[in-house]
């Protein structure tokens, strides 16, 4: 939420609170009563979608992410290794071709192309295990199938930043919104704490301070009527 937005929502939760605290003054004129209601549930929906927008934040899943490709890169690279040696002891060069990578290489282009390119090295060394086993090359089985396992969960880590940052995005997107409704329905309260003959002079008073002086950062609020 920007600062503008944070001012603008002080405001509005001081003008809730200034209605609620006194429900008496006007609970019976209907007109203002609808209008009232309706800018408390926009406010409500504010403070959920800025709750939602600074809960989605995507620093934490894209460090868990980039812990999980580091491993992943560490390992496959130090497979790939042995599978181009055995690649080049067999002359098989279409083997070679497909997993000698450097370091540097194999880490770059997209994420999904950095997990294509590793699944297709676990999974070329997973078909030649036999061979590799018996000709003493240094693999590991089973720390090929957790490669496998780890590359599919890092696949998954990418999933989940993007459903996240997604989610960020549309929340920042819709909060402007929210605050041009919110600001429509205070310009008819304007007008209606003003029309409404509340006869109680200290409430209209404090309702327009609160609107001048919070809803603008200490500026003056120049869509604010004078109170007399």
């Amino acid at each position: 939420m920007r600062k503008e937005q944070a001012n603008h929502l002080t405001m509005q939760d001081g003008v809730i609170k200034h209605f609620t605290t006194q429900t008496t003054v006007w609970s019976a004129k209907k007109p203002l009563t609808k209008v009232f209601n309706l800018f408390k549930s926009v406010n409500a929906t504010i403070h959920s979608t800025s709750e939602a927008q600074q809960n989605n934040t995507t620093m934490g899943h894209t460090d868990q992410k980039n812990i999980a490709f580091e491993s992943i890169l560490e390992r496959t690279h130090e497979l790939s290794l042995n599978l181009a040696d055995y690649a080049i002891d067999k002359k098989d060069m279409v083997l070679y071709n497909a997993v000698n990578y450097s370091e540097s290489a194999l880490a770059e282009g997209t994420e999904a192309e950095i997990e294509n390119r590793c699944s297709l090295i676990a999974e070329k060394a997973k078909l030649k295990m036999t061979e590799l086993l018996a000709d003493g090359y240094d693999v590991v089985a089973t720390e090929v199938d957790d490669l496998i396992v780890d590359i599919t969960k890092a696949k998954e880590l990418v999933n989940e930043r993007n459903v996240v940052g997604s989610t960020r995005v549309t929340n920042t997107a819709t909060l402007p919104e929210l605050f041009k409704e919110a600001r429509k329905l205070l310009k008819q309260l304007d007008g209606l704490v003003k029309s409404s003959r509340l006869n109680n002079e200290e409430f209209v008073n404090v309702y327009f301070n609160l609107r001048n002086i919070r809803g603008n950062g200490g500026k003056p609020n120049n869509d604010v009527p004078p109170t007399k």
